[in-house]
């Protein structure tokens, strides 16, 4: 009944994220670009989902970001392929930070890429080959802009941000892969103890 009774359905487009504050903040939120003012950052991540099944979700992330002066820059490649698809997604990440106080800085920042579709339509059974949806070759580019705001101290964080506000992709399409933005709001804090242990919520 639940089946019948439903008229639309929704579903996340964008990879899924865990441990934001270690590994995946430029990818949220360009804003994050050089916020470190005392170091570069350079990171690498793998996430393998449901191991043993066909078609499982697997991501592979390089994230890296400096700062000169005011103006961060940062670059992501992201690798995320589940099912039949494939998506590639480099973009590059500018940001302008401003002191606001002795310890507090404001980031605005934009982020600019392209995310690159391979879909393996041979992989599936039972396809019309006439239907639209499948002519093309199964590739599909897909520019993009986001934006973000990140308001940051030694002891926490704030951000706001949405990492595709703009995607460049004709809707009318039946191959469009273009939907709702995505928009992030997050925080954390940096909680130190007298014995130097460090709690990041």
């Amino acid at each position: 009944m639940l089946l019948i009774a439903s008229t639309t359905a929704k579903a996340q487009q964008e990879p899924h994220y865990t441990q934001n504050q270690f590994n995946s903040n430029l990818l949220l939120n360009p804003a994050y670009a050089g916020s470190d003012i005392d170091n570069t950052s350079i990171g690498l991540r793998y996430r393998n989902q449901w191991t043993g099944f066909t078609g499982a979700p697997k991501t592979i992330g390089l994230i890296a970001d400096t700062r000169h002066k005011k103006l961060g820059m940062g670059f992501t490649f992201n690798f995320d392929k589940i099912g039949i698809e494939q998506h590639i997604t480099p973009d590059l990440n500018l940001s302008y930070h401003i002191k606001v106080s002795e310890k507090a800085n404001l980031s605005i920042g934009l982020k600019g890429g392209i995310e690159m579709i391979k879909a393996n339509f041979a992989n599936l059974v039972n396809v019309d080959p006439s239907d639209p949806l499948y002519t093309g070759g199964g590739k599909l580019n897909i520019p993009y802009l986001g934006l973000g705001a990140l308001y940051y101290n030694p002891k926490f964080y704030i951000g706001l941000s949405s990492p595709r506000l703009f995607n460049f992709d004709n809707p009318a399409s039946p191959r469009s892969k273009v939907g709702a933005a995505h928009y992030y709001a997050y925080g954390g804090a940096r909680l130190v103890t007298k014995n130097d242990i460090e709690f990041r919520p």
